[in-house]
Order: structure tokens, then C-alpha cells, then sequence
């Protein structure tokens, strides 16, 4: 939610500004006053556009698209994430189980996890705990 909302208020932003700049209007007191805009308005070489940003430099809809997917497909993808991991004891109760269904012609995989489940510490508290995780994941 918070992440929409700044987008949205990215975009917004960026909206008001290209209509601005569309209109002829000149730049509101609360643009003036950022501190990013502070630099010499009258060091322009277009002094008929002193104080608007160029057709070029308007931020677009694509801009902001390429921006989110910079975000969201940065270089931390394959980052460690929080939550859990999949322990030994994991491991090999998952592989009980798949076990257990491959050598029982037949077997679902809710009654795999349940036949093959032993509680292991740092493994799954349950077989359905199990059994969930494995719906989960496709790995059945």
C-alpha cells in the first residue's frame, strides 16, 4: 500500500507538472522552494523557457514503468529474503515423503506426508504442516 501510494504520487506529481508546462502557467511556490530547483533560473539558454522543464525531460508513464521494473527486478533478486528455510531436517522430511509416494503405487501426497511423517527437530512440526508446504511449492 505504502509503495502504491508514492507511486501514485510520483505519477501525479509528474502529471501536474507536464500540464503546467503544457499551459504556459509558470512553476508554484512549492516547486520554487525544493531545494533540487534552487539553481539560477536566468542561466538558461532559452530564456523564454527559464523556469519549465524541456519536452525531453517531462517524466512519462514509460519512465516511471522502466523505473518500478528497475525496482522490482534489481540486482538483489536472488538476495537471502526472510522467512523460512528449508533446514536439513526439512530436507529430508521432503524427501520422505516423495519417497514414500514414488514406492507406493497409487499414493496421494497428502497420505505420502502423512505415512512417511517423523518430527524431527528443525524439521516440520506436522505432516500437514508438510503437506502444505509441498501444495505449495509444486513439489509433489
Amino acid at each position: 500500500d505504502v509503495q502504491y501510494i508514492e507511486y501514485k504520487s510520483v505519477y501525479l506529481e509528474a502529471k501536474r507538472y507536464k500540464k503546467e508546462y503544457e499551459s504556459g502557467n509558470p512553476i508554484t511556490a512549492r516547486r520554487d522552494a525544493s531545494p533540487h530547483h534552487a539553481a539560477r533560473r536566468e542561466a538558461s539558454p532559452h530564456p523564454q523557457r527559464a523556469g519549465r522543464p524541456s519536452p525531453s525531460k517531462a517524466v512519462t508513464k514509460a519512465d516511471l514503468r522502466a523505473a518500478v521494473n528497475t525496482i522490482l527486478h534489481g540486482e538483489d533478486v536472488n538476495a537471502a529474503k526472510p522467512g523460512p528455510r528449508l533446514t536439513p531436517a526439512k530436507r529430508r522430511q521432503i524427501e520422505a515423503a516423495k519417497n514414500y509416494r514414488a514406492t507406493h503405487c497409487g499414493c496421494t501426497l497428502h497420505n505420502a506426508c502423512i505415512r512417511s511423517f517423523v518430527p524431527a527437530s528443525g524439521g516440520y512440526r506436522s505432516a500437514k504442516a508438510l503437506y502444505v508446504v509441498l501444495t505449495r511449492k509444486g513439489n509433489n
